[in-house]
Parts: C-alpha cells; structure tokens; sequence
C-alpha cells in the first residue's frame, strides 16, 4: 500500500511535490475508502484512490513521470540513459532526469518513497546531481540514498556509506551474514560507484537479497503506471 511519494527538483517541480495517500487524522466519513495494514502493534491506513486534478501544464502528468523514472532508476540499478524501453514514455526509457529550469546553480533532484506490504514499512530516499537544465554534458552523481525499514536506518548513503540497526532485518540477511560482516562492509565502503545504486548493487549482492527483492517486487506487481491513449493513471 502507498502511502508517500515526493519529489524535488524535477520537470516542473521546483520546490517539494509531496503525493501522500494516507487520510488527514481528523477525517471523518471515508472509512469505506480507507485501506487498513497492521505491522504488530501499528495500524497504517492508506485511501484506496486519488485524483490528480488541474488545468493545462499544471503538472500532473510530471507526478506520474516522477514515479515511473523514479521506479526505473530502482529496477535498473543505476542513472546512466539506455535505450532499453519499458514504457511508451521515453523519459523513463532513457532516464531523462530534468532538473527545473529556474536554478541558477546545481541543486540535487530528489525522490522519496514510502509504502506497507506485509510486515515492513519500507521508507527508500534518494538524491542525484543533475547539474542545470539540459545540461547534457554534466556527469550526474547519486549524492545521497538511504534505506529505512520499519522506522529503523538500514544504510545512508551521504559522501561515504554508513550501517545502523542490521539487527532489525536479521530474517532477510544472506546465510551466515554475521560471519562475514565487516568484510561486507569495508568492500561495499570501497566500491560505491557515483552512478549505482548501492541498493540494487552491493546491497542486494552483499547484504540482503530478499529484501531487495521483496521491494522491487511491489515496485512492478503494486506501483504500476499504466499509459493510454488519451490518459496517463497510476494504479496501486
């Protein structure tokens, strides 16, 4: 279930474009649209649907771009442009991240996600640099990443690569990861690659494959962006 979308710095969003699907506390009278999901003691409630409404080049159809470049950079991998195509809109093919065009200086496109599935709460930020506005030749970096799981900083990626609370995903470690531990993170330390993700990469490799897949799973099964004709809708 979806319960948070952002982004920054992209198309047309200068400023913060917060997407959120969870039911302002005080609400009354949707309980027939409200999903429920129990991780232990915690009750997160999500809307079972949403409209984007406005007038002509307002954005809207820039939130759906967000979320599908933001879906792909995850299923990739990584932020370099390639000709593999998944989708009709060929921003998201080629990774065509475009910073707003009223910077006058470099400032970091960001995305953040939050959803529920099962018994995790998966909270997933990332930064990259773009440098300005079509600017074709600027090598763009990954600057910051971060990995949440049930409230609990799993790694944060912010010039070097930290580890906090491994204990809290202790059921979705590779085999005998305690083992080997330290030399996982000395060789994960030494090998971040400006243009990786360090979670579909040494994370999943070294760290812990069933999570990675668990959220690139709901990432295609549950947060799918279906283009038509005539309409662009996102579908949960």
């Amino acid at each position: 279930m979806l319960l948070e979308f952002k982004t920054k710095n992209f198309k047309s969003f200068l400023e913060e474009m917060d997407f959120v699907m969870t039911p302002a506390p005080k609400q009354k009278g949707l309980e027939y649209s409200i999903l429920k999901h129990k991780i232990g003691k915690k009750t997160y409630k999500g809307l079972c649907s949403a409209i984007i409404y406005g007038p002509n080049a307002s954005g809207k159809t820039n939130i759906i771009s967000a979320m599908d470049v933001f879906k792909e950079i995850i299923l990739k991998g990584h932020i370099n442009n390639t000709n593999e195509l998944r989708s009709p809109d060929v921003s998201e093919g080629k990774l065509e991240l475009i910073p707003n065009n009223l910077n006058k200086y470099p400032l970091p496109t960001s995305f953040y996600i939050r959803f529920v599935e099962d018994d995790l709460l998966v909270e997933y930020e990332l930064e990259i640099d773009l440098g300005l506005f079509l600017d074709k030749d600027y090598s763009r970096k990954i600057v910051f990443e971060c990995l949440r799981i049930n409230d609990k900083t799993i790694f944060e990626r912010s010039g070097k690569l930290e580890f906090f609370n491994l204990n809290s995903i202790e059921q979705y470690l590779i085999n005998n990861f305690s083992e080997n531990e330290d030399s996982a993170k000395a060789i994960a330390r030494n090998n971040l690659n400006e243009t990786e993700l360090f979670l579909t990469n040494g994370f999943k490799l070294m760290f812990s494959y069933k999570l990675v897949s668990f959220i690139s799973k709901w990432l295609i099964e549950k947060f799918i962006v279906i283009y038509r004709a005539d309409i662009t809708e996102l579908r949960r």
